[in-house]
């Protein structure tokens, strides 16, 4: 009886273990950050009416300026953008159940980013001299807007892909 029962026992651990594999490899748990840089994109969305965002479509990608009369959200803005930044250099992908979200971190090495800060925010560059993931970028930006003026709402959708 002690026997099934510690049989019983590993074979749940194993399936534990395998299943939270498969769930951070699919950006449902996340790397080691993904619990800092979720808290601080939760409190950005709690706090968006707080938030102006411009976004200028280029042919080679967008320029975005994302700001706020308020320290503690331009703070928050650097954080996140700079996390996010990080995270397509790294390839660390987020919000992969959103297939915008997935092309995204596939073609995350053609993609150029630059941020600089500005005084109530950051400026970013985000480019890439593939035209396919021109497109990307240019509806991701979108999104992002689409998140900041609808909120959760926004997030729980997934985002189709743009044509090729």
């Amino acid at each position: 009886m002690e026997r099934s029962f510690r049989q019983v026992l590993i074979s749940m651990l194993l399936s534990t273990i395998f299943s939270s594999l498969a769930l951070a490899q699919q950006g449902g748990l996340g790397d080691a950050s993904h619990q800092k840089d979720s808290a601080t994109y939760r409190h950005l969305l709690d706090n968006r009416s707080a938030i102006k965002r411009n976004v200028i479509m280029r042919e080679d990608g967008v320029e975005t300026i994302t700001e706020s009369d308020s320290p503690e959200i331009t703070a928050k803005i650097r954080e996140h953008v700079h996390a996010m930044k990080g995270r397509i250099e790294d390839i660390r992908p987020i919000h992969m159940r959103d297939p915008l979200f997935a092309a995204i971190f596939e073609n995350a090495q053609t993609i150029n980013l630059e941020v600089q800060n500005t005084d109530r925010g950051v400026r970013v560059m985000e480019t890439s001299t593939h035209p396919y993931v021109v497109k990307l970028i240019q509806e991701h930006a979108k999104v992002v807007s689409n998140f900041i003026q609808y909120g959760y709402e926004e997030v729980r959708k997934n985002h189709e892909l743009p044509t090729r």
